[in-house]
């Protein structure tokens, strides 16, 4: 909690008041000298209705918690933090959200506001669980943080969380701000006020996915004051295609002679096109074909039933980024054409140097021609060809983006405790687990090396 020098005597405390369902600052006066020393009869100074719920022993005489008498805004040293809940909320602060964004150097499609409001209308069972914290410096907003309310078990034991926003089709999420040590204050502000609001409800934030270099990650491996457990999860992988590079150059000799064959194969059908949409009209005379080419294969009804096609959420879901990103083009669909049928299909979204592919799908009756590389080949030569553009990115790390031999961002998982009985209960489990864990692979790993001692000694002998 924030804090001030104040007069001797003087202590600033926070309260609760059950009827009005509101934090109040209650100012007491006492004659307050030895630190360390709770006040005698605090709670019976206080006005009827109120408890008080903090206490810094540390700061001796002159303690202040200077939070304002609101139920959702707050201020914490220079900081003012207002919280706005469900798809109202974030219509509310729609403009400042994008004044934020735009200042920041780098803008991911899912830090854009219609990714959040498409998440909110079609994939979030519970919109108004999710709360956006605005944290404003003299008036300005100087970041936010989209987050969910939940549960979670950390080592067998229940805590509830405050989460940034995950889903099967929700890859990433990140706080909106800058990559500043003024944001890790931010961070450390945040978790003080909503364990003030609310110190028994969560006992742990946890983040998932984040991808190195984001604002989260960053304020998680920069001297965060609370304690934080950060775990690498996998890999978000990219192909550099900066003016002039050579996609021949990164992979293998093998693979391009696959794709020559593929070429080949595709050069014997009739009509063969690409079609890139990204006006808003083409954009929704393609979308349907690409569901279809989505859902022709291995994730439809016989395969996974994963297909996009067969979950009315997820289909309403990517309609709507169609309509959002499409209006201001920054979404695309594209498609390999032959035969007069679809071969292969990608949905991407734009952002001002990279190319996103969030899905892509293949007509499993022409699989032998592999369509799809052919599409991502083509994708990347056009990308590379466009001035600004710097990488094609695909997002996960899936298998076959082996044979492309990317780079990669690497993603994590982080857990932040709380200072209540809970929080450090979890996070002395999770450390004491990781401790054993490295204790066995360390007993392994000698083991192993005193076995390969014992056998070289046997050979030599």
């Amino acid at each position: 909690m924030g804090r001030h020098r104040g007069c001797d005597g003087l202590i600033v405390v926070l309260a609760y008041a059950p009827q009005a369902a509101a934090w109040q600052k209650v100012i007491w006066q006492a004659d307050f000298r030895q630190a360390g020393v709770r006040p005698p009869g605090l709670n019976a100074c206080l006005p009827s209705g109120f408890r008080a719920l903090g206490w810094d022993s540390a700061a001796g005489p002159n303690i202040a918690f200077t939070i304002r008498s609101s139920s959702t805004t707050v201020k914490m040293d220079a900081i003012t933090f207002e919280r706005f809940t469900g798809p109202e909320g974030l219509q509310t602060i729609r403009g400042l959200w994008n004044s934020l964004l735009d200042a920041q150097p780098e803008r991911r499609f899912f830090d854009r506001v219609e990714w959040y409001e498409s998440y909110l209308d079609h994939l979030e069972s519970e919109p108004r669980s999710m709360v956006f914290v605005v944290a404003f410096r003299e008036g300005r907003p100087a970041a936010i943080f989209p987050l969910k309310s939940g549960r979670a078990t950390v080592c067998g034991l229940s805590v509830g969380t405050w989460e940034l926003p995950h889903h099967a089709h929700f890859p990433f999420a990140d706080f909106i701000a800058e990559k500043t040590p003024a944001t890790v204050r931010i961070v450390d502000l945040l978790i003080e006020y909503l364990y003030a609001d609310s110190p028994r409800s969560w006992h742990v934030m946890r983040f998932r996915n984040v991808l190195d270099g984001s604002v989260a990650h960053y304020a998680m491996t920069k001297g965060l004051a609370a304690p934080a457990v950060l775990t690498k999860s996998g890999a978000c992988d990219y192909l550099p295609c900066a003016s002039g590079a050579d996609l021949s150059q990164r992979t293998s000799k093998n693979f391009k002679g696959n794709l020559r064959k593929a070429r080949n194969k595709l050069g014997q059908l009739a009509d063969v096109e690409f079609v890139w949409a990204r006006a808003l009209p083409d954009l929704r005379a393609r979308f349907d074909e690409f569901l279809a080419v989505e859902a022709s294969g291995w994730k439809g009804r016989e395969g996974t039933g994963s297909a996009i096609t067969l979950d009315p959420r997820l289909c309403a879901f990517y309609r709507s980024l169609v309509e959002r990103f499409g209006a201001t083009g920054s979404c695309e669909i594209n498609l390999l054409r032959g035969d007069g049928t679809c071969l292969a299909a990608q949905f991407c979204l734009l952002t001002p140097d990279a190319r996103h592919v969030l899905k892509i799908g293949y007509h499993e009756q022409h699989a032998r021609m592999a369509p799809g590389n052919i599409l991502m080949e083509k994708l990347f030569e056009r990308c590379a060809a466009e001035e600004g553009t710097t990488s094609v990115n695909l997002v996960t790390d899936a298998d076959w983006h082996v044979n492309w031999n990317p780079e990669a961002y690497g993603t994590f998982d982080a857990l932040v405790f709380n200072s209540s009985v809970l929080g450090h209960a979890a996070h002395w489990l999770l450390e004491s687990k990781r401790l054993v864990s490295r204790l066995i692979a360390g007993s392994r790993a000698s083991a192993g090396e005193h076995a390969s001692g014992a056998a070289a000694s046997v050979r030599s002998a």
